[in-house]
């Protein structure tokens, strides 16, 4: 119904209770139950993205207190078998693939460390952001904050339709070049009808979206920073390819962009650097 959140933390939670329910119907000890736990929240994330390796690897960075190599394997095993059965219900793709013919240019190599370390800066601002909607849980009535919370998304949902949902359809559509889809819907549209607006209004995505998110948490919705984190990062990485060639200082590919944005904000958010790259080194 439009709470701006992400689908990834619920079905990484559902994973991690089916493997913990295995284990405790096989009387199984902790440490079987904490490693079937993570199985079942590494296939989660395989099955949801189609990621087999970022599944395993979210497990071990994330949801396991101390790694071993031989728990990889049972991760991979969970990770796999979720991607393959996953793929034969539903083989739709959350991202399109990159276009092939994307440019990649050693001299830009500089300006993807900046993205980097904007992305560094953006993911603390977004677990700000989710520090302090825990000022919600003031609200003991359910009731209460749940309408404080829908007051204050659907003022921003009213301005800025992007925010909506995930923000995964935004992030395809900025991967196909259609900026200007963002701005449709908005009442103050208008505003950002120019290349040049059209830029502050991606900063101002990128600013409102973490706030948006950890409301539609912290009022009563169930979801995740997951999704969110990976449309900051892609709106983050097209800002700064935006900006660079405006202003002639180089000519560098927005898709590219996108995706070490997304990669990211994605690590520094999970405090999860190998989860972030191949996760987006699987999707795109």
């Amino acid at each position: 119904m439009g709470a701006s959140a992400g689908l990834e933390a619920p079905i990484a939670l559902t994973g991690s209770a089916i493997g913990s329910n295995v284990a405790k119907v096989l009387q199984l000890g902790r440490e079987s139950r904490t490693l079937l736990l993570a199985c079942g929240g590494g296939a989660g994330i395989s099955a949801i993205f189609n990621s087999p390796v970022a599944g395993a690897l979210f497990a071990c960075e994330i949801l396991l207190p101390a790694f071993s190599v031989p728990a990889l394997v049972p991760l991979l095993m969970a990770s796999a078998a979720a991607a393959v059965i996953s793929e034969i219900f539903y083989n739709q793709h959350t991202f399109i693939q990159l276009n092939e013919g994307t440019v990649w240019t050693v001299t830009n190599i500089p300006y993807y460390v900046i993205i980097g370390l904007a992305a560094g800066l953006v993911s603390a601002f977004v677990r700000t952001s989710v520090i302090t909607a825990k000022k919600f849980e003031k609200y003991k009535n359910v009731w209460i904050r749940g309408a404080v919370g829908c007051l204050i998304l659907y003022v921003f949902f009213l301005l800025f339709p992007a925010l909506k949902g995930e923000g995964y359809g935004y992030v395809s559509d900025l991967l196909r070049g259609k900026e200007s889809v963002i701005a449709v819907g908005s009442p103050i549209s208008s505003l950002f009808s120019g290349p040049n607006t059209l830029v502050i209004l991606l900063g101002l995505l990128i600013v409102i979206k973490p706030f948006v998110s950890a409301v539609s948490v912290e009022s009563g919705g169930d979801g995740g920073i997951f999704g969110p984190s990976m449309f900051i990062g892609a709106f983050l990485g097209y800002f700064i390819s935006k900006i660079l060639n405006l202003t002639g200082i180089t000519v560098i590919d927005p898709v590219n962009c996108i995706a070490v944005g997304m990669g990211g904000v994605l690590a520094g958010v999970m405090h999860a650097p190998l989860t972030g790259m191949f996760l987006i080194a699987e999707l795109t």
